[in-house]
């Protein structure tokens, strides 16, 4: 699972971790056993990475000014 993360450095990503657990930010590091990532606050967030149940690479949305109808 951690070489796999790997491939995703420095990318955006959403982790779900199970029971409503679910964590967005760019990842930084994947040291030891522990997923480092900097959320869109720079807050840090650790995750153990044997909790990790499905990870992708976000999708942002492209803004689209203008009144919806």
């Amino acid at each position: 699972m951690e070489e796999f993360l790997r491939s995703f450095e420095g990318k955006k990503v959403d982790i779900y971790c199970g029971a409503g657990s679910f964590f967005s930010g760019r990842l930084e590091d994947t040291a030891g056993a522990v997923i480092c990532l900097t959320d869109s606050d720079d807050r840090k967030i650790h995750i153990a990475a044997d909790k990790v149940i499905a990870v992708r690479e976000s999708f942002e949305a492209q803004s689209r000014p203008g009144f919806i109808a």
